[in-house]
């Protein structure tokens, strides 16, 4: 069994957009996960990432009135033998339910060099 989380802090820099001065200054997140080794061969994950973010600005302006708010959370499968990993994970976005279900499935080969 495996417990991990994090926290992440980000900003742009400031550009254009449209001809016109833009930047998002602030986006904050916590992460939260575990992942469980079910036999040698399968293991099973989930995480947490809830995230804010200061709305974007521009030269003088918020060009927004609100903080967007996400709270993903997801969870998957993973099958891994020596050189070849298949994963279906699935993802949904807690905070706004409209925007519907996220399906991953992904492989992964690994060259072994001796």
């Amino acid at each position: 069994m495996s417990l991990d989380g994090g926290i992440h802090l980000g900003t742009t820099i400031p550009g254009t957009y449209h001809s016109k001065p833009y930047w998002e200054p602030l986006t904050a997140s916590i992460t939260s996960g575990g992942t469980l080794l079910l036999n040698r061969w399968v293991a099973v994950h989930i995480n947490l990432s809830q995230n804010i973010a200061l709305p974007p600005r521009d030269e003088t302006d918020w060009l927004s009135e609100y903080l967007e708010y996400q709270a993903i959370l997801s969870g998957g499968i993973w099958y891994t033998t020596t050189r070849h990993t298949f994963a279906l994970e699935l993802n949904r976005n807690m905070a706004n339910p409209l925007e519907g279900l996220g399906v991953s499935l992904r492989y992964w080969y690994a060259i072994k060099s001796n």
